[in-house]
């Protein structure tokens, strides 16, 4: 039988209606159904997933339709993440995403939509937010717009519901340092924000030598202090 992402399979053959216990070698149209329940329904190339197809995994009921390449998703496709948990102690998952892949991964530029219904539009890099982008809070509109690194804000607008915005820098998607509030109308105000950062108690790594991985704080609070105004006069 074959061997791959889900184990051990058997290909049906589509245009032959026959079934055979490998799929090396085979160009075509087929359906890889595995032992553990995982399935593939789509092209393939010289044994391998190639071109358009579909994978579920039967494990959670993920579902990924695109492209593939050398048995990896790879170019435009649309996974879909079930919202079903292993164990009720585990957090909610589900959402999805449209867009490019390499090797398996988010890279290029995508469509994210979460579980809450947030959505990131841009960017991406070895699975992670990065590059330009803009994240959509469902709760009340309000988004973040501009340059991205590893999956923070760090760069760019802070635009609220009512179109007020801000533009600055950022640091755990919070404001940091200089930047400026733009109201409707025109009118500015210049000003600074101080990050106090609340984390939790580490441990030392047992290689001194090691560079320490910095790690996202518990809560950030923020502090405004304002500076020069503009107002613009009508």
């Amino acid at each position: 039988m074959g061997d791959e992402e889900g184990g051990t399979y058997q290909l049906y053959i589509t245009e032959r209606q026959d079934v055979q216990d490998t799929s090396k070698g085979f160009d075509g149209h087929g359906v890889a159904s595995h032992v553990n329940g995982d399935s593939f329904n789509g092209h393939f190339l010289q044994g391998k997933r190639s071109g358009y197809g579909t994978y579920v995994w039967a494990k959670n009921g993920d579902e990924y339709s695109g492209q593939y390449a050398d048995n990896l998703r790879s170019g435009l496709g649309k996974f879909k993440y079930s919202d079903q948990r292993e164990n009720e102690e585990d957090p909610p998952r589900g959402g999805s995403y449209h867009g490019e892949w390499s090797r398996n991964t988010r890279d290029g530029n995508g469509t994210f939509t979460y579980l809450n219904m947030d959505s990131y539009s841009g960017q991406w890099s070895n699975g992670n937010k990065h590059g330009r982008g803009t994240y959509r809070y469902s709760k009340d509109g309000a988004t973040l717009s501009g340059r991205w690194e590893n999956n923070y804000f760090v760069q760019g607008r802070w635009t609220l519901a009512n179109g007020v915005f801000y533009v600055g820098s950022f640091k755990w998607n919070h404001p940091i340092g200089e930047g400026c509030w733009v109201f409707p109308g025109g009118n500015q105000l210049q000003g600074s924000f101080t990050q106090i950062e609340e984390r939790e108690e580490e441990e030392p790594p047992e290689d001194e030598e090691a560079i320490p991985e910095i790690k996202p704080p518990k809560s950030v609070q923020v502090t405004w202090q304002s500076g020069k105004a503009t107002v613009v006069h009508g």
